[in-house]
C-alpha cells in the first residue's frame, strides 16, 4: 500500500475510533452522575478508591486534578465504573464519567501503566460541551498515553463497554457476571 493509502486507511480508523467514543458517551450521558459535596472533597477519591484501591485512586485522583487545573474547571457530578474483560486475567480499566461546573461532560478511560505500583496513568478523554448536546462535531477527544498500543487498548475498551450496553440486559449480565441468579449482580449499569 501507498504513503497516501496508509494514511488515508489511518484518518478512517481514527474517524471511526472518535465516532465510536462519542456515541458511548452520549450513552452514558443519559444516566444521572453522583453529585459531589463541596464541603467533602474526598468524596471523589473514596468513591475511586472503594472501586480501584487505594494506590491506583491516589494515581487516578491526582491525573484528575492535573486535567481539572489545566482547563481551569471544577467538578460537580462523578461516577467511576471498572471495566473488565470477560478472560480471567484481572486486568481491568477505570471509566471515569464527570461534569465540570461550567457543563461540560467528560467520559475519560484509563489504563495505570503499572498495576502494582502506579505512577503514572494513560487515558483517552472525550469531552462534550453544554452547548453541544449530541452534536459530535464539537465534542472533543484528547489522549495522554505511554505508547501506541495503550492507545489501541484503550479504544478496545471503549468498543467492549459499547458492545456490552448494546446487548440485551439480562445477557450482558449473565456473561459479565457470570450467573444466572438475577439476584447475584447489580443493577448499576
Amino acid at each position: 500500500m501507498s504513503g497516501f493509502g496508509e494514511v488515508l486507511l489511518v484518518e478512517l480508523a481514527a474517524q471511526m475510533l472518535v465516532r465510536l467514543v462519542n456515541e458511548l458517551h452520549v450513552h452514558l450521558s443519559q444516566y444521572p452522575l453522583s453529585f459531589l459535596s463541596p464541603d467533602r472533597p474526598s468524596s471523589r477519591f473514596d468513591a475511586l478508591s472503594d472501586r480501584t484501591g487505594p494506590d491506583i485512586a491516589r494515581t487516578i485522583d491526582e491525573t484528575l486534578q492535573e486535567l481539572l487545573q489545566s482547563r481551569d474547571s471544577e467538578m460537580t457530578a462523578f461516577r467511576v465504573s471498572v471495566i473488565h474483560t470477560f478472560i480471567k486475567n484481572d486486568k481491568s480499566w477505570p471509566m471515569i464519567e464527570y461534569t465540570e461546573d461550567n457543563g461540560t461532560r467528560v467520559l475519560a478511560i484509563m489504563a495505570l501503566d503499572d498495576d502494582d505500583s502506579p505512577e503514572r496513568c494513560s487515558y483517552i478523554m472525550h469531552s462534550i460541551p453544554s452547548s453541544a448536546s449530541h452534536s459530535p462535531c464539537l465534542a472533543d477527544l484528547t489522549f495522554n498515553v505511554s505508547d501506541f498500543k495503550v492507545m489501541k487498548t484503550l479504544f478496545q475498551v471503549a468498543q467492549h463497554v459499547w458492545g456490552l450496553l448494546q446487548m440485551p440486559r439480562e445477557d450482558a449480565l449473565i456473561l459479565y457476571c457470570e450467573t444466572h441468579e438475577s439476584s447475584n449482580y447489580s443493577t448499576e449499569k
